[in-house]
């Protein structure tokens, strides 16, 4: 079943979600194609370059 996970400007600030995602995609054993990662405008706001620089290839 598809899920999606929406990420804010906060959870760039107390942590690097994505390491996170991918730690819980492992452990869980889900598939990125299962995963769609919602990121809020205020989160890429002010670096918008270094937003898309962490993010997985074609997730954006």
């Amino acid at each position: 079943m598809p899920v999606s996970i929406n990420l804010s400007r906060a959870d760039f600030q107390m942590m690097d979600p994505l390491t996170e995602l991918n730690q819980a995609m492992r452990k869980n054993g889900l598939r990125w194609s299962l995963v769609r990662v919602e990121i809020t405008e205020s989160a890429l706001s002010k670096d918008v370059a270094g937003g898309h620089s962490q993010l997985p290839p074609g997730r954006l």
